[in-house]
């Protein structure tokens, strides 16, 4: 069992072994996975946003997971999916479509986050609605101000999203990207596929076209494109793109895009965040929270990779990208991938990527 170690309490705080800041994928994947039989003061979860704000926020997401991501996390429940996805299509500029075929889901997000906290709820852990303002060190742990008093903590985890407090005020960096995004509830059905576009506007992004129940999600980078006339909905959040040079500090840690974990080239946060999550939460649970940092940065689902590429598409006119996705148009030329590879870096590290995302990228 974890020994409580000696933490200022001049305040008189409430103590716990664990705070978890952050509700969404990330935080609760690191709740749900803590063994709170052996923490000897318990563990407690800090969302600011109230089960209606929360819904909605979490509507903010194209909702997509590999059927992958799910098996690992154990989380392959058919009341969790709202559509089953089969086929992935890459829309490039000279009229260049690239298809591939993929086994995953869009799920509900809601329901994922409520089944990922279950077992902490029904094993005493304790949650509040509040919202955190600071951050502190202190002799052996952690203070945490927020709306709804202080608390202190020998763990921290920051899993408060792309403008942590945590990662603010403990870790002291931030991200070198935000991707700004828009995204629309279209009133149409659309088939078992995921749509992506690719050009020069949206700087290593795209425009995503996904089913979402009996509607259509259509997404964008922020002042990129016209809105849908169709729209019924609109959502609006960043996502913060790098590589934090520590997501574990002392006694605290990050998860989810408060350590910037969404993968640069699809954009895919869920996955991540719960395996990260699982990660952070193992670490805890031994005692060693610095092994997280050591598993997330092996992960193959961290490869910089993803970043090189993102890195290098963003500054692509479209007759680059065009030229870069060429030798993929008709599907495996051997012989033209090939040539690419041994003439052209930017081929090479793009092609890296292409073949890694569909395996490690959502």
């Amino acid at each position: 069992m974890l020994k409580p170690l000696s933490v200022c309490r001049e305040e008189a705080v409430k103590h716990y072994s664990v705070i978890v800041v952050g509700g969404g994928p990330g935080g609760s994947s690191v709740a749900g996975h803590l063994d709170l039989d052996h923490l000897s003061d318990g563990a407690l979860m800090i969302e600011k946003l109230d089960d209606g704000k929360f819904n909605r926020y979490n509507q903010m997401c194209g909702e997509g997971i590999s059927r992958r991501g799910l098996a690992e996390a154990g989380l392959e429940r058919a009341d969790l999916q709202r559509n089953a996805v089969t086929k992935a299509v890459e829309h490039w500029p000279d009229g260049i479509t690239l298809s591939s075929d993929i086994n995953g889901s869009i799920i509900d997000r809601g329901k994922l986050i409520a089944c990922l906290r279950k077992p902490f709820v029904s094993s005493g852990g304790e949650m509040v609605n509040g919202t955190v303002s600071r951050a502190r060190r202190t002799n052996g742990g952690y203070v945490v101000e927020s709306s709804e008093g202080a608390f202190s903590c020998r763990y921290l985890v920051g899993a408060d999203g792309a403008h942590s407090i945590i990662r603010r005020m403990v870790f002291d960096v931030e991200p070198s990207t935000y991707m700004r995004v828009i995204q629309y509830l279209v009133d149409r059905p659309m088939e078992n596929e995921l749509h992506f576009t690719f050009d020069q506007r949206y700087m290593g992004k795209y425009r995503w076209e996904f089913p979402s129940g009996r509607h259509t999600k259509v997404g964008f980078p922020e002042g990129t494109d016209e809105a849908p006339r169709d729209a019924v909905d609109t959502h609006r959040r960043a996502i913060p793109i790098g590589r934090p040079d520590k997501i574990v500090d002392g006694g605290a840690c990050l998860v989810g895009d408060a350590a910037c974990q969404a993968n640069p080239i699809t954009f895919g946060g869920i996955r991540n965040s719960l395996a990260a999550g699982r990660m952070a939460a193992d670490a805890i649970n031994h005692g060693n929270i610095e092994d997280y940092q050591l598993k997330w940065e092996r992960s193959p689902l961290a490869d910089s990779t993803f970043l090189d590429v993102f890195n290098r598409l963003r500054w692509k006119t479209n007759e680059e990208l065009a030229m870069l996705v060429k030798p993929l148009r008709y599907g495996p030329n051997v012989s033209a991938i090939m040539r690419e590879l041994m003439n052209c870096d930017d081929f090479r590290t793009f092609y890296r990527g292409f073949v890694r995302k569909m395996e490690n990228g959502w």
